[in-house]
């Protein structure tokens, strides 16, 4: 790797190609991970010891989960790595080493790094070397860095705000010249007359809410999808998938194999056939006027030892969230019994959407014996899943490749 010293510390010659194949899940251009603060963890969920770098935060599903969701599958979130008040040196010295470290390697890594940044009056140049040194680490390893314009900020402050232009100012120039993808966030969210977030885009002076989130989403789906290609089950007789009927057949109220964990007064689950855009039928959770909270689950025993690397995935609808009353929202949770912890692919995604792709990848943790797969219900609305898959890359991952590339 070589480089230019001048203006922009920009990449020159022997780049590795972008969009490196590698042996990763479902297919190799498909997984991709999330680098950032706040902005990107934002209602990311998990406890447990597994992925100790994920926290949770309440402004709204991220950019990352929603253009995972908007691909319907084509992109796998395999690992978020951000936290409140990091920085670009943050990443440089923490997660970085963490994403080089996984194995199998993602195709993409998305960034989003900088507002902290300017908010700690980083001049440019020491924010510009890290952006660097965090491109070239990621190219030299086969992992094709896509960067984000930070969004605007309604705090107000004069610093601040020249700060995050003139970083946003970089990224543009540097992406540009080393063929890199941008995510121009800042365009899709500022309001041109005052520099600040659009009317309703924001849920603080830092943050995106849902709104804002989904038109991020948007634009990675866009920006990646000619790159990528789906995998969720799609056989009822998918030796891959770990979890039985996941294509939930039977005449209900319950698809085969699915039960009550948690039952709700006002709710009534059945099974929708007929929908030619998917394999299988919707498992439907209709919540009535007054209706608080039902869960159904699959429970998985075998196919997995303490250490291997799962990936969940389904597709997902919630409709009729309009109503009044309680909180309304549809969510997958991940238990492992026996260790107590647990993994929340999607919670609190509020609005009518779908059907979207929902997923997760992640390490059975010490002490599992058993786990259960939960779709939770709340409130007066209706949710439905679809083709639910939990396949072991760990020992099943060459298979699954091959079978994809057939």
């Amino acid at each position: 790797m070589t480089w230019n010293t001048g203006a922009g510390q920009h990449f020159i010659a022997n780049n590795p190609p972008i969009l490196p194949n590698h042996n990763g899940i479902i297919h190799p251009q498909s997984r991709f991970v999330a680098i950032g603060d706040s902005i990107t963890a934002s209602n990311i969920q998990l406890t447990g010891v597994q992925m100790p770098w994920l926290v949770s935060q309440s402004y709204g599903a991220s950019h990352a989960v929603t253009g995972q969701a908007a691909t319907m599958g084509k992109a796998l979130l395999c690992g978020v790595f951000g936290a409140a008040g990091k920085t670009s040196t943050d990443v440089l010295n923490t997660y970085l080493p963490q994403v080089l470290a996984l194995s199998p390697l993602p195709s993409l890594a998305v960034i989003l790094i900088g507002t902290n940044d300017a908010g700690n009056s980083v001049v440019t140049s020491a924010y510009a070397a890290n952006i660097v040194s965090i491109a070239g680490q990621l190219r030299a390893a086969g992992v094709e860095p896509v960067f984000c314009t930070l969004p605007p900020n309604n705090a107000g402050q004069a610093t601040r705000d020249r700060l995050i232009r003139e970083y946003n100012d970089f990224l543009q120039r540097f992406c540009a010249y080393n063929g890199m993808q941008l995510l121009d966030f800042f365009k899709m969210l500022v309001d041109p007359a005052n520099g600040q977030y659009r009317a309703g885009y924001n849920s603080d002076a830092t943050h995106p809410n849902q709104q804002g989130y989904w038109v991020m989403g948007t634009a990675f789906r866009a920006l990646t999808l000619p790159n990528l290609i789906p995998y969720v089950t799609g056989d009822q007789g998918d030796a891959h998938n770990m979890i039985p009927n996941g294509t939930f057949p039977g005449a209900g109220p319950l698809g085969t194999s699915l039960a009550v964990y948690s039952a709700g007064a006002g709710f009534t689950d059945s099974v929708i056939s007929g929908d030619p855009g998917i394999v299988g039928q919707w498992q439907q959770t209709l919540g009535a006027a007054g209706a608080t909270q039902h869960i159904v689950y699959f429970h998985i025993t075998t196919g997995f030892s303490v250490g291997d690397t799962l990936a969940f995935a389904c597709l997902m609808q919630q409709l009729n969230t309009g109503n009044s009353g309680t909180t309304r929202y549809a969510s997958v949770t991940i238990n492992f019994n026996g260790n107590g912890g647990n993994v929340v692919p999607i919670q609190a995604l509020s609005g009518d959407f779908g059907p979207f792709f929902v997923g997760m990848e992640f390490i059975v943790p010490t002490g599992t014996t058993s786990i259960d797969v939960l779709f939770t219900t709340n409130g007066q609305m209706t949710a439905r899943w679809a083709q639910a898959t939990l396949v072991n890359l760990t020992t099943d991952a060459t298979a699954l490749i091959t079978e994809v590339a057939n």
